[in-house]
């Protein structure tokens, strides 16, 4: 039920839409390992009292991981989706970039006064 209403809510504009956004390869070691994080995704509007402001989420922060999805597995909203339902009342982490500064914050999709389970449009 949850991707389904995600879904019809990205079909009315609510919840996630899709930007994909081009950007120079960004490296960061991440657990010993080299990741590329090149922002796939700018975060356009961030609804109010929604998980996504609870985690510091702002309005133009470009999304470089979102959980396990980042520029090199990023095809569809479907790849985000996937990773929303499977984490539903779990935090996952989001990896930004927001004014040149790459930052971390924990986000847990849940059920909230507004729709969806993340309350922001990419």
């Amino acid at each position: 039920a949850g991707l389904t209403n995600l879904h019809a809510q990205a079909r009315e504009g609510i919840g996630i839409e899709s930007e994909v956004t081009t950007s120079m390869n960004l490296e960061d070691k991440l657990g010993g390992h080299t990741a590329s994080l090149a922002p796939f995704a700018r975060v356009l509007v961030v609804c109010s009292g929604s998980p996504a402001e609870e985690a510091g989420i702002k309005q133009g922060d470009l999304i470089t991981k979102f959980g396990s999805v980042d520029s090199s597995n990023f095809s569809s909203l479907k790849s985000i989706s996937d990773v929303v339902e499977h984490s539903r009342d779990r935090a996952l982490n989001v990896w930004l970039e927001r004014d040149g500064n790459r930052l971390k914050v924990e986000l847990t999709p849940k059920s909230w006064s507004g729709q969806g389970l993340l309350g922001f449009k990419i």
